[in-house]
């Protein structure tokens, strides 16, 4: 069998790669800084341009892959040539991704991505068609039993949406205003006052900047939270008993296909807005893909039992692995302890010093007492051991709670110990797999040491 091509986007990909040599003409055209320098310098990057467009059509025409029987060729470079080999059996998952500029040109990025050899992952850039052939051909299903489609989530995700766009437009309006109420005393005023007014100026607008901080950053919020939800809506999971199948995205399109034999780790994350939604998400990781890209079940709460349909054999952890009784007490409180002192600290000097500032260092306490929160449900769940007949851990991270059950028999463990844990019989325990690494603090030694893997 031939090799078939790449789409023409490929050599895009290699011009990015070498544009910043186009750089290198400008800075001498601004270290001159006269109009012969500057039209130097432009046909220089005009050259230069012409030799990367050459350099990667060159590169575009002898790259390729193909497919025979189970095995995968790539080939790449013009003159040191390359190629990479990677068997069906050897690959975890395969993820199909077209991004809104890649369907205008009617292109999509493939990656595969390996059980345990390396590299971890390859990237193709494939046309549309050739992609989801070669998908499909590298991870067939015979038949697609559906498994998960949400309804009303997306409705209640867009009811979200709408609620914080509205909450910044009035934020927006709230931060003009007290940005002209700030300014407009000190316009009118005449400039011979010099330094003084430049002092008062700072004093008067720097509230107002941080009134238009806070609005950018929610700003940034929304608009992160409105493009997660056009690159994770319209989902569909499907499987047969051999692949599972994850189908969603309506601005990025994506496909993922996973072995199931392949799951090395589902994890459910417990977050603050999932726990006012009732409803969880769960990632699933296969091989050296951490399956981060969306979640591929929405578990509601207390209905554990439905991701059997999901993944067979997955336990989640219990509510205690084991007691208190010495456990670390620093290992989990320090941060949440440490930044509510300072704030309260700062917030007691704002009174006298800065009242203006006072409300942002109550508010920094708000945050560190829900971090304090989180820690003290760390300190009473956090744990691993055997539920079932798999492997389940618990950890807490800032203001989520992560429940893994863990299915390869690939894992690494690493037990530490300072001094002072040493004399408690307790360490942090550490669990790595090919694309995940899971750390639990403050684990008895003994747990550790009898753990079956």
């Amino acid at each position: 069998m031939t090799f078939r091509r790449f789409h023409p986007l490929y050599s895009l990909h290699i011009v990015r790669k070498w544009l910043a040599l186009c750089l290198l003409p400008m800075l001498r055209a601004l270290i001159r800084f006269d109009w012969p320098s500057l039209v130097l310098a432009l046909r220089q990057d005009a050259l230069i341009l012409l030799v990367l467009l050459g350099f990667s059509f060159v590169m575009w025409q002898c790259s390729g892959w193909r497919l025979e029987g189970d095995l995968l060729t790539i080939r790449l470079g013009v003159l040191f040539r390359l190629r990479r080999q990677v068997r069906i059996p050897e690959l975890a998952s395969a993820l199909v991704v077209r991004p809104f500029l890649f369907r205008l040109v009617g292109a999509s990025r493939l990656t595969v991505y390996t059980r345990q050899s390396l590299p971890g992952s390859i990237t193709l850039c494939l046309p549309r068609r050739d992609a989801q052939a070669l998908a499909r051909a590298l991870m067939p299903a015979e038949s697609e039993n559906p498994v998960f489609a949400p309804v009303g989530v997306e409705r209640l995700s867009m009811l979200v949406l709408g609620f914080n766009v509205t909450l910044t437009g009035l934020m927006a309006v709230y931060s003009a205003r007290k940005t002209l109420n700030e300014l407009d005393p000190f316009l009118t005023q005449t400039a011979w006052q010099g330094l003084l007014q430049a002092e008062a100026l700072v004093r008067r607008v720097l509230p107002a900047g941080l009134a238009w901080l806070v609005t950018l950053g929610f700003l940034f919020y929304v608009f992160s939270l409105g493009y997660n939800f056009l690159c994770r809506a319209n989902l569909r999971v499907a499987r047969d008993h051999q692949v599972l199948v994850a189908r969603y995205g309506l601005l990025r399109v994506s496909e993922r296909r996973v072995w199931l034999d392949a799951v090395t780790s589902c994890q459910v994350r417990v977050s603050p807005a999932a726990r006012l939604l009732g409803r969880y998400p769960v990632y699933l990781a296969a091989g050296h893909d951490q399956g981060l890209e969306s979640p591929l079940f929405l578990c509601k709460k207390g209905d554990w039992l439905s991701l059997r349909r999901l993944m067979p054999g997955l336990y989640l952890p219990p509510s205690r692995y084991e007691s208190t009784r010495g456990r670390s007490l620093a290992a989990f409180f320090w941060f949440p302890a440490g930044g509510m002192g300072l704030c309260l600290l700062l917030a007691i000097l704002s009174r006298a010093l800065w009242p203006a500032y006072t409300f942002l260092f109550l508010f920094g306490m708000l945050f560190f007492g829900c971090l304090g929160l989180q820690a003290a449900e760390g300190f009473r769940r956090e744990g691993v051991g055997r539920t079932g007949s798999s492997l389940t851990l618990c950890y807490t991270r800032r203001l989520t709670r992560y429940e893994v059950c863990v299915f390869s028999d690939l894992a690494r463990t690493v037990f530490r110990q300072n001094p002072f844990s040493a004399l408690k019989g307790r360490g942090t325990f550490t669990l790595k797999l090919p694309a995940a690494r899971y750390r639990i603090r403050s684990v008895s030694a003994r747990t550790a040491r009898n753990l079956p893997l």
